[in-house]
């Protein structure tokens, strides 16, 4: 194999590993359970994830609550990272928002079965998002 083939043939394989890479899940700002009822301080335009505990497979989800107070705009949809590779094992629900204004915004996140109307949650969960100058 030439030198010039090598060359490309490695290259590709870089850029294929890095395209696999930015794929993957990794989460820019975390904010879990633990943080529930606290303010959290981050800067204009950071993207926040919240990771909450859940399973999917009973129905459930963690979605906004009514009521959209601005301030925050949800990023693609959620993502469930398992806990193992079991099925029907439980692990986190992952949704993303951007923070798009300064000064205090909450975010309130209910546990739910979207297709069960007018059924109370079975969890909520709350946190303040305080946006701040970049």
């Amino acid at each position: 194999m030439s030198r010039k083939r090598a060359l490309a043939t490695l290259l590709g394989a870089f850029v294929a590993a890095v395209a696999c890479a930015s794929s993957t899940y990794t989460p820019p700002w975390r904010i879990t359970q633990a943080d529930a009822g606290r303010s959290v301080r981050v800067p204009v335009g950071t993207v926040i994830d919240v990771a909450l505990p859940g399973n999917p497979t009973t129905g459930y989800i963690w979605e906004r609550a009514p009521g959209d107070p601005g301030g925050l705009t949800s990023v693609g949809a959620a993502q469930f990272v398992p806990e193992s590779a079991v099925e029907g094992q439980g692990g986190d629900i992952h949704v993303q928002f951007r923070v798009t204004k300064e000064g205090a915004t909450p975010l309130a996140l209910v546990y739910r079965r979207p297709f069960e109307k007018g059924t109370p949650s079975a969890n909520t969960f709350w946190v303040t998002i305080v946006g701040e100058p970049d």
